[in-house]
């Protein structure tokens, strides 16, 4: 089983640059854990493009691919996360792939959820 490291936050004392040591050689990298909510990573769109550029884009020179911020299953976090999107362009930093997280019991829930998710973000990026 392959590791995936994730950056999970740059805030509550979370050190990005021991991130970039530790992810070196890595395939698949995953960036801040649901940063919409302030019980997780708590981070506003515009910073976590910052840190995303500066901690996580860096290692796509290895050859790395990038997942996005883990936002959790909710509008907020879709709105969260088209924010960070925009950011994101304005700093020049990308993602390869969208990485939700989903912890609902009902499967027609989840359906509809990452098919709203899907819709609004799925002819750039592979949820």
């Amino acid at each position: 089983m392959e590791f995936v490291p994730m950056l999970w936050s740059t805030n509550k004392g979370h050190d990005g640059n021991k991130f970039l040591a530790d992810a070196k050689g890595a395939k698949v990298l995953l960036g801040l854990n649901e940063p919409e909510r302030v019980d997780q990573a708590s981070m506003d769109p515009a910073l976590a493009a910052r840190a995303w550029k500066q901690y996580i884009e860096p290692l796509r020179a290895q050859g790395a691919r990038l997942g996005s911020p883990a936002i959790a299953f909710s509008d907020e976090g879709l709105n969260w996360m088209q924010q960070f999107l925009n950011e994101l362009d304005q700093v020049g930093g990308r993602i390869d792939f969208l990485a939700p997280h989903w912890y609902g019991r009902v499967a027609n829930n989840f359906i509809n959820w990452i098919t709203k998710a899907r819709q609004r973000f799925g002819d750039r990026y592979p949820v």
